[in-house]
């Protein structure tokens, strides 16, 4: 009798079970139905090759991957152990220790060193700018110059590339300065939501050098540039760098990018915010003792577009007079660019350089902050 009443009672348990199972599972379907349907308008808003989880493959532009050169025949010189997993890294040879470049023309010769120090091969991109502007070089052995030179680097190697600036730059009578940036993957889009998008987008120092030499031709004024500069429309308390469409940052300081390629017609002037903190060089020491952190009263922002300069607001570029503002907050600066004529994906690239027009300093010198790039879809809808 005893083992009957058992049975009968697990029976029950188990129709009890089976019964809350269906009623769960009758609910939960309901409430995925509903959300579907309430969600409906919302996913049809976004293009379909936007849509998260939908988004199309961004194949990488074949015009931006290093080819075999034959007048190319660089030497490899292999990084010390210690010097690994430091990203990449360029430098001028015949710079001194705190950056000066002592020169007779801007078309003596220099040698950029680059370092791989990764542990994959890395396809780069070099550029040059004088006093702010994209320029022509030519590299050892090139019968003509370009404002770009695409190179293969092993992991683990640094090379020695010659460079002479084109025979179109002239020397003024006040310093100078050379920028020189190498850039990871100028072929990749980072409008791809995957993990290579990833790195590029929040390792930009990793991925990416740039270094703001100063030419002194015998002169030692501050350099002097015919640009009208831009003023912070508003200020906020955030770390960072980014530049992006919306015109505020968020109330917890994060400052977002695009992760999904901006949308643009042909031609079409695109609004975008910059978002920069970047008032003080951080903290300095000598010896034991902190000194007052040197405050920049301006800096300047060097925007590209398919790996070429592309004017801001009908300028250069980005000249920003931070001069008076809170040191403890960052900069809200508006700007606009124009989109490509030519449907198709463009790179959005950007990097700033504070303290741009005067002399080195020697406690103040070190790698330029680089943004986070992003992509931009120029498309017809006509």
């Amino acid at each position: 009798m005893v083992a009957v009443m058992k049975e009968s009672t697990q029976k029950r348990a188990i129709i009890v079970i089976l019964v809350v199972s269906a009623t769960t599972f009758v609910v939960l379907g309901y409430l995925f139905l509903q959300g579907v349907l309430d969600n409906q308008d919302t996913f049809a808003e976004l293009p379909a090759e936007h849509t998260l989880g939908t988004q199309e493959f961004i194949p990488p532009s074949q015009d931006r991957i290093a080819t075999t050169k034959d007048y190319l025949n660089f030497e490899l010189s292999p990084i010390p152990n210690e010097e690994m997993s430091r990203g990449i890294q360029v430098w001028i040879v015949e710079a001194a220790n705190s950056g000066i470049l002592y020169l007779d023309t801007p078309q003596d010769s220099l040698t950029v060193t680059a370092s791989n120090g990764e542990s994959r091969p890395l396809n780069l991109i070099l550029k040059v700018f004088y006093n702010y502007e994209e320029v022509n070089f030519y590299i050892l052995g090139a019968q003509e110059p370009s404002t770009e030179f695409l190179f293969n680097l092993e992991a683990g190697y640094s090379v020695n590339i010659p460079i002479q600036l084109s025979d179109s730059i002239d020397a003024g009578d006040t310093i100078s300065r050379l920028t020189v940036g190498v850039f990871n993957a100028p072929e990749y889009f980072v409008g791809n939501a995957d993990e290579i998008s990833d790195d590029l987008q929040f390792s930009p120092r990793i991925n990416n050098a740039v270094i703001n030499f100063e030419i002194n031709y015998g002169f030692n004024d501050d350099l002097a540039l015919d640009v009208e500069q831009f003023s912070p429309f508003d200020q906020s308390e955030f770390f960072g760098f980014s530049i992006h469409k919306s015109p505020a940052s968020s109330e917890d300081g994060f400052l977002p990018i695009p992760r999904l390629p901006v949308v643009a017609q042909p031609g079409e002037e695109i609004n975008l915010t910059l978002f920069a903190n970047s008032r003080s060089s951080g903290e300095v020491f000598v010896g034991d003792t902190l000194l007052e952190p040197f405050l920049y009263d301006d800096f300047i922002v060097v925007a590209m577009l398919d790996w070429h300069q592309i004017p801001v607001s009908n300028k250069p570029f980005m000249w920003v007079n931070i001069e008076g503002t809170d040191p403890s907050f960052g900069q809200h600066v508006n700007f606009t660019i124009i989109a490509s004529a030519e449907p198709g994906f463009y790179e959005f690239s950007a990097f700033l350089v504070p303290n741009p027009t005067q002399r080195i300093s020697r406690e103040h010198f070190y790698p330029l902050e680089i943004f986070p790039r992003f992509t931009i879809e120029v498309v017809c809808t006509d």
